[in-house]
């Protein structure tokens, strides 16, 4: 809880009075909950009237009300009290507010006068992480390929999950693979097809929920062959290439078109 008093102008030791407790945050509705009370301190002192005096609250909210000084008027009169909501960004974030308690009489004993209470900075509501940076499809073989990605922001929230798919189509509805893990981000996917060209996306997830899927990139498994050395197994063709072997993609010429051998 913060607290604020404030002199009324008035010869005697009245007071204005305001206190404001950040209470918590609602994630759905993405905004805060105060609490605050309004006091009007009498501080001992007897000046009173049965007119209406004024009150009101600006700043980081908003209301105003009238109110009498009942004889002897020594005592404390709450003038108001309850809780207000204040609205988040779209990131979470609210900015720190002050409460400024206005009071208004026409009792020159009394007088008029004010307090300001600072609201501080309140927690940041998360949300949902952001959607990871594909960083490439590497490492690639006749029938596996390695998919990195690294991670943005987690707005607010530790990310708890990953998860990367390849598929052969970009909608990831035709031999989807999914992987899961709680912080790498880098996966080396098995037993895919020669010569196929593979989609590969990721995305995170904390407390809040999932990110959007990643930007898709995709690369072609390399052609190969079949060798028996002992065992069947796959041949990966390579050439070398300024003294330096690398692999490559074998390609024919069908009717005028070259497409890679599968």
């Amino acid at each position: 809880m913060a607290s604020a008093t404030g002199s009324l102008s008035g010869s005697g030791p009245q007071q204005a009075y305001i206190e404001l407790t950040y209470q918590s945050y609602n994630l759905a509705g993405n905004y805060s909950t105060w609490y605050y009370r309004a006091i009007y301190k009498g501080n001992g002192w007897g000046s009173w009237s049965a007119s209406s005096q004024s009150w009101s609250l600006s700043g980081f909210a908003v209301a105003s009300g009238n109110f009498t000084i009942p004889s002897p008027g020594t005592g404390d009169i709450v003038l108001a009290s309850g809780t207000f909501r204040k609205y988040h960004d779209s990131s979470g974030y609210l900015n720190a507010g002050t409460l400024t308690l206005w009071i208004t009489t026409n009792h020159s004993t009394i007088g008029s006068g004010s307090a300001s209470v600072g609201s501080g900075t309140p927690p940041r509501i998360p949300k949902a992480p952001a959607a990871p940076s594909p960083l490439g499809l590497d490492q690639i073989l006749p029938t596996s390929m390695r998919y990195r990605f690294s991670a943005n922001s987690n707005n607010g929230s530790s990310v708890v999950e990953y998860q990367a798919q390849l598929a052969t189509n970009s909608a990831f509805s035709q031999n989807v693979q999914s992987w899961s893990h709680p912080t790498s981000g880098t996966k080396v996917f098995e037993g895919l097809t020669p010569a196929t060209k593979y989609y590969a996306r990721s995305r995170a997830r904390n407390a809040v929920g999932w990110s959007s899927w990643s930007s898709v990139i995709s690369a072609d498994t390399l052609a190969g062959g079949r060798v028996k050395s002992g065992g069947w197994g796959d041949a990966t063709p390579w050439e070398k290439v300024g003294g330096t072997w690398r692999r490559v993609r074998p390609f024919e010429k069908q009717s005028g078109t070259w497409r890679a051998v599968r």
